[in-house]
Parts: structure tokens; C-alpha cells; sequence
């Protein structure tokens, strides 16, 4: 078992019921946000356009994205690409302290944005995974030198479906839901 991150995307009506579920005193109303949108991954109908998985690359991607491990939140120590791609991973706004976070769809805006300008191919010819290992990042796979190629396919794969998955959230004019745990 591991730390996985999975995104959904969600109607602005689907949006306001979570908040507000989440936002009960009654542990069983906030369970009930937590079923129906965990429930949409199951769902025929909800294909990967409304839900993605970066399974235990989210750390990684992240960092090779930013630069910026995922336990530095201060924004103030970043660039605002910096805290707009923190937040296309992790959230703008947390929901709940299991770990349920949040992007309304004017900050899908400005992720797809900074998304678009990444040149995923130049950060991987000149990655250096011994930073990530430095970093401590999840998983623990960053010095496996005999898995380089495979760790660099994998992250490029990630982030070309990652891209695609807010760029549809941007045009369906969603919002998404963050669960890391």
C-alpha cells in the first residue's frame, strides 16, 4: 500500500454539495462526501477525462516540475509557477484535514496555463534524480540508476496525462477534487 494522489473533476452543483457535506459538524455527512466522490471512479460513465490517477509518481512529477519538494508549501519561497503547478498537485484550498483538497475552475485556468509551458523533454534530458533522493521524495525509487529510463518514461507519461486531464476539466468548465493519502 502507498500514497497515491487521484483527482476528480466535478460539476460547479457537484462542487457545492462536497463543500458543504465537508463542512458538517455530522462525521457521517463529511463520510457521505467522501463516498459519493471516491464512488465516481467507479462510475462507466466517468471516464479518465473527469478522473485521474498519478498513482506514487505525484511527488516526483511534482518536484520535477517546480523543483520544489512537496513539504514546501510556503509560498512565499516560490515563483507564482511555482505556487500555481504546487496547487495543480496538491490544492488551493484544503477541505478536510483527511487530506481532501481543492482547485474552483478560475485556478484550473492558470493551471493548464503554466502547464502548457513546461517542456517536459529539457527537464528530463538534464534531471538529476540524486536531488530527488536528497529531497526524500515518495517513492523511494530515485537511485536506482538501472531504472532510469523506466522512471523518466513514467514521469513523462504522467505529466502528458496530467496535462490532458486539466486541460478537459478546463474546457467542460469543472472544478477538481484532490485526494492524497
Amino acid at each position: 500500500m502507498g500514497i497515491y494522489a487521484s483527482y476528480y473533476a466535478v460539476s460547479e452543483k457537484q462542487a457545492n454539495d462536497y463543500q458543504s457535506w465537508l463542512a458538517s459538524d455530522d462525521k457521517d455527512i463529511q463520510q457521505k462526501a467522501f463516498d459519493e466522490l471516491f464512488s465516481l471512479r467507479d462510475d462507466e460513465e466517468y471516464d479518465k477525462n473527469h478522473y485521474f490517477d498519478l498513482d506514487k509518481m505525484w511527488d516526483g512529477l511534482h518536484f520535477l516540475l517546480t523543483g520544489c519538494a512537496s513539504y514546501d508549501d510556503d509560498e512565499s519561497i516560490k515563483t507564482p509557477v511555482q505556487n500555481v503547478l504546487y496547487d495543480g498537485f496538491f490544492g488551493k484550498e484544503c477541505l478536510h484535514s483527511d487530506g481532501l483538497h481543492f482547485n474552483d475552475n478560475n485556478r484550473v485556468t492558470d493551471i493548464v496555463k503554466a502547464l502548457e509551458n513546461i517542456n517536459i523533454d529539457e527537464l528530463l534530458d538534464n534531471v538529476d534524480f540524486e536531488k530527488f533522493s536528497e529531497a526524500d521524495l515518495y517513492p523511494d525509487i530515485w537511485e536506482y540508476d538501472d531504472e532510469y529510463d523506466e522512471i523518466c518514461d513514467e514521469l513523462r507519461n504522467y505529466f502528458e496525462e496530467f496535462k490532458i486531464f486539466y486541460q478537459n476539466v478546463l474546457n467542460n468548465g469543472k472544478s477538481v477534487f484532490i485526494f492524497i493519502g
